[in-house]
């Protein structure tokens, strides 16, 4: 990782105790293994991220609420690193993994798959994978443009892609080169997700078009509900539940289902 991305982790940390908790409970997070034809990958019970897992991303919703991924509207206590003129480095408050940051744009505007702009992230951010939720595909906040981070070597999915594996739904691939314009054909299959990571054969890539947001189960009534809103780092490998109960009855077969609601084979 980037050391001046780590003296910035390790600040905020020192000085936003309850952020630093929810870092530390990743320690004793409980979670189990599934497999998805290729792809080998856990299942997380982190009752956290239920603020993000149940989120209202409808029109009316987003706008009674104020924006959090705004400087104006942040804690006092956050702070933000400045990666270049247009994006702000945040440590992910929630996380899934133990580093976890959104990059947010320093304008107030909608969620916009920006391929080229994935492509320039990953090469600041040495040893990260920046993945981008659209809106429909996991995005908590669609209002706000911004991607997230985290170290390599923790997204099953991307092991898969280095070593070319065929994965079980439909992507699109690649090591990026300046033969790509930004009117890549596969960017308007939209809603997806996108992933980034700088090798020394380039930028690495990874579109993921999506078939649906939530699976059905999600808007079932208990005891048949199972509360996921698959987004970036689900697809990948790490399907985050929230819930216990959920997490306790979720089997390989539930994930499976899962998957072939919101993904295309």
């Amino acid at each position: 990782m980037n050391p001046t991305v780590r003296r910035f982790f390790d600040y905020e940390l020192s000085k936003r105790p309850a952020v630093r908790d929810n870092y530390l409970a990743l320690e004793h997070v409980k979670s189990k293994p599934f497999s998805y034809g290729a792809l080998k990958g856990r299942i997380q019970f982190n009752p956290a991220r239920i603020v993000s897992t149940s989120a209202k991303t409808d029109r009316i919703s987003l706008e009674k609420r104020p924006c959090f991924l705004c400087g104006h509207n942040r804690p006092a206590d956050q702070s933000a690193l400045q990666i270049s003129k247009d994006w702000e480095l945040l440590v992910n408050p929630f996380p899934i993994l133990p580093y976890h940051f959104t990059i947010a744009s320093t304008s107030h505007i909608p969620q916009n798959p920006d391929f080229l702009t994935g492509i320039e992230l990953a090469d600041k951010l040495d040893g990260m994978v920046v993945f981008f939720n659209d809106d429909g595909a996991g995005a908590s906040a669609p209002d706000h443009l911004h991607f997230q981070a985290v170290p390599e070597g923790f997204l099953p999915l991307m092991d898969l892609i280095d070593n070319k594996v065929p994965l079980p739904f439909k992507a699109y691939t690649g090591v990026y080169d300046s033969s790509l314009t930004p009117d890549i054909p596969f960017m308007s299959e939209r809603p997806l997700n996108m992933y980034f990571r700088k090798t020394p054969k380039g930028i690495r890539y990874a579109v993921i078009p999506r078939k649906a947001h939530r699976p059905a189960e999600f808007f079932l009534d208990p005891p048949h509900r199972i509360m996921v809103s698959p987004g970036g780092i689900d697809i990948a490998g790490i399907f985050i539940v929230p819930v216990e109960e959920d997490y306790n009855r979720i089997t390989d077969k539930d994930v499976e289902n899962i998957y072939n609601q919101v993904t295309f084979k």
